[in-house]
């Protein structure tokens, strides 16, 4: 990742300095910064490592420092194993990079922290003039006055999502779910300690045969409920720590890439669970003690008791406990239709045929762009890796193309329509695939008859 400054995130270096603003030009030396990660990981998390040099793309850098541990990204989802200047961008030779000076070439973050009293209006306007001084009377116009070029600040929480505006949503339906769950084992505990009350009437009865005060039964009952809460919400932050590994491993899978999320229990998370522990605990303990304690218990003194409400004579239409059964059933109905549902999708999506053939493909990527091939030698590298594969047995047969099909790349091209007037143009999207693609991926043709020419096109 290229970097400028790492004072303006407030990120100090964990071993060795960071980038300074004298690293960033072009007649500077080559530096280089290692995430703490990748320190540990391919270093060893030796001292000795500034200092060395490491090439990129057959170009030296010098480690200078290790970020500090609790810098992992700038967005989520992203992780990065090293920093540069931006200045050494240019000579690694990266085809997106060959033009990062061009003013229509628009591919820079700008971050910037604000000196006290400064409001984000003030910052905007002051830098918007400037943007539009720049754009409009540099060195080369790219915009008019007409088009009125603008710049507008945003806050990093707001404007550093990352990925996490993709998943966002489905964090909030899961949280939802999550809640209805905790009302279903409320409303179970619920129950099972009305029921447990129930069968410790003869006890109670003896407390206040004693002499003992409701308020102090209260307090014991209370008391015993709140205990068994945070054990609950101990084995729960238990399970949770033990589940975030599982989670990265399987998010991870066999790709070898790591989990782009920093996923770990915050201070934060822990209080949470303590007051989900306290208040579910306080409130789903306080009803059936409340309903327990405005019963009769002089019943309960004699030999063979029977069940209060019935020893009273009264029989209420709708006891506490069928209310907390129907409520149980209530909720659980919507989340077993749900996962139902999310089940039937997932089987849904697995039988959805994609227009391909997806078995026995074997996918990989290569890049002789970073060994500084040239463009013949490019064309070349790929026949000969196709003759070479093609020859292995048990390949039927190999082809190559700018994506693989279904990985979200994205391309597209401004083009002239034959037969139509200069103006307007079209943004096609477009694809590049070598011989033998379709044939490779299995996918059936409408029509053959430009087959051979599209061929030799390519050749």
């Amino acid at each position: 990742m290229l970097f400028r400054s790492f004072r303006t995130l407030g990120v100090s270096a964990g071993l060795g300095r960071t980038i300074l603003p004298s690293d960033d030009y072009p007649s500077s030396p080559a530096v280089v910064v290692l995430s703490y990660a990748y320190w540990q990981r391919e270093f060893g998390g030796s001292d000795k490592v500034l200092g060395r040099s490491m090439q990129l793309n057959k170009i030296p850098f010098t480690i200078i420092g290790v970020a500090e541990p609790r810098f992992t990204n700038l967005t989520p989802g992203s992780l990065y194993d090293l920093w540069i200047p931006i200045a050494a961008l240019p000579p690694l030779g990266i085809d997106w990079a060959r033009k990062i000076d061009s003013p229509t070439n628009w591919w820079l973050l700008l971050t910037a922290r604000l000196k006290p009293g400064i409001s984000i209006a003030q910052a905007e306007a002051a830098s918007s003039l400037m943007f539009r001084n720049l754009i409009l009377y540099g060195s080369r116009q790219v915009w008019t006055a007409g088009d009125d070029p603008k710049l507008f600040i945003t806050r990093a929480q707001e404007g550093l999502v990352g990925q996490r505006g993709q998943i966002s949503k489905m964090l909030y339906l899961l949280m939802g779910a999550v809640a209805i769950v905790l009302l279903i084992v409320c409303a179970n505990i619920a129950g099972l300690l009305l029921s447990r009350i129930a069968s410790r009437q003869k006890e109670v009865a003896v407390h206040f045969a004693l002499g003992a005060p409701r308020l102090a039964i209260v307090r014991q009952l209370l008391t015993e409920t709140l205990l068994l809460a945070f054990l609950g919400g101990l084995l729960g932050v238990i399970v949770a720590c033990w589940g975030l590994h599982v989670i990265t491993v399987v998010m991870a899978g066999d790709s070898g890439v790591r989990f782009g999320y920093v996923v770990s229990i915050s201070w934060r998370v822990l209080c949470f669970a303590l007051g989900v522990c306290t208040f579910t605990g306080v409130l789903f303990a306080l009803v059936p003690i409340y309903v327990a304690m405005r019963e009769d218990f002089t019943p309960a003194l004699k030999e063979n008791p029977r069940f209060v409400g019935a020893a009273n004579g009264r029989r209420r239409p709708l006891q506490l406990g069928s209310a907390l059964v129907i409520i149980q059933i209530a909720m659980s109905v919507p989340v077993l239709i749900g996962a139902g549902l999310l089940v039937r999708t997932l089987q849904n999506l697995r039988n959805v045929t994609p227009g391909f053939d997806t078995h026995n493909l074997l996918v990989f990527d290569i890049d002789p762009t970073l060994l500084r091939y040239k463009r013949t030698r490019i064309r070349q590298l790929y026949s000969e890796l196709r003759t070479r594969l093609t020859a292995i047995p048990g390949i039927v047969s190999v082809t190559y193309s700018s994506d693989a099909l279904l990985n979200g790349g994205h391309w597209s091209e401004t083009v002239h329509i034959q037969g139509q007037p200069e103006e307007p143009s079209a943004d096609v999207d477009m694809f590049a695939a070598g011989p033998e693609f379709f044939e490779t991926m299995r996918i059936s043709l409408r029509s053959e008859e430009h087959t051979s020419e599209l061929q030799s096109h390519h050749d």
